[in-house]
């Protein structure tokens, strides 16, 4: 790429004095600044202002340019960036390689590269993959820390056991309905077989929660004021329902912590 020329020689090219026409990619990325620089080096040259008037009168126009260049460089260095990691991900690729194995080669050469980088350097993907990443790994420790924390666990586990017994209530008392309404021929097939599944679904969970929460002093009451919350929150994602109080970051992390478990 040419050496950036100053506004001055610029606004030369414009009386014709010399050509300072930046590259044509260039020009195309900064068109509206460098069309506005060319408007009013034409006015400018009309009303016959002195030079120091002139650039006063630029400075700021000088520098949205200035910034737009600066703008067109880093864009440039994005897109060579990326062009390498594409050839390393596909360099590294094995033939044959699932879609989940191509996936996961492709994160973790993005993921080196990115961290390999200066933070001014990254691309907003780069900058976004670096924070899902940083927030997963925080995740991580949250789950080991808890997992070394008895208390925390009980809560979790209660909150766990409390929002799977009230599902596998609810479709039992579905499933009885559907028995009784078969009985008037008018039961739904397809409701049936998924109220089935939840039941099973319930019944699995709990099984699998039992004895881990006897491990840490077994199951606190669903009244209780630190298990409620945190039960009608599992309930609610295990329901694909939405509850305002569950979008507190508060109740994500405890959620979080339940699902590394």
């Amino acid at each position: 790429m040419r050496r950036l020329l100053p506004i001055a020689l610029l606004l030369a090219a414009v009386r014709g004095a010399a050509d300072a026409e930046p590259p044509a990619t260039e020009a195309r990325f900064c068109e509206r600044e460098i069309t506005a620089l060319k408007q009013r080096a034409r006015i400018f040259r009309e009303q016959g202002l002195p030079p120091a008037e002139v650039r006063r009168q630029n400075a700021p126009y000088e520098k949205y340019l200035a910034e737009c260049r600066k703008r067109f460089r880093q864009e440039q260095r994005w897109q060579a960036e990326e062009e390498r990691t594409l050839r390393e991900i596909a360099d590294r690729t094995p033939p044959g390689a699932t879609q989940l194995q191509r996936a996961a080669v492709e994160r973790e050469v993005r993921l080196r590269r990115a961290r390999q980088r200066k933070g001014e350097e990254l691309s907003p993907a780069e900058r976004k993959l670096l924070a899902e990443a940083e927030a997963a790994d925080a995740a991580r420790r949250e789950a080991d820390g808890a997992a070394r924390d008895p208390a925390l666990l009980r809560r979790l586990l209660s909150a766990e056991r409390c929002a799977y017994a009230a599902i596998g209530e609810r479709a039992r008392a579905g499933i009885a309905e559907e028995e009784r309404l078969a009985g008037l021929g008018s039961a739904d097939r397809t409701r049936s077989y998924y109220l089935q599944g939840e039941a099973r679904r319930s019944e699995e969970v709990l099984a699998r929660n039992a004895p881990e929460l006897e491990k840490v002093g077994g199951p606190l009451p669903c009244a209780d004021e630190q298990v409620a919350p945190v039960a009608l929150c599992v309930e609610a994602e295990a329901s694909g329902r939405a509850e305002p109080a569950c979008e507190r970051p508060d109740m994500g992390r405890l959620l979080r912590v339940l699902r590394s478990q």
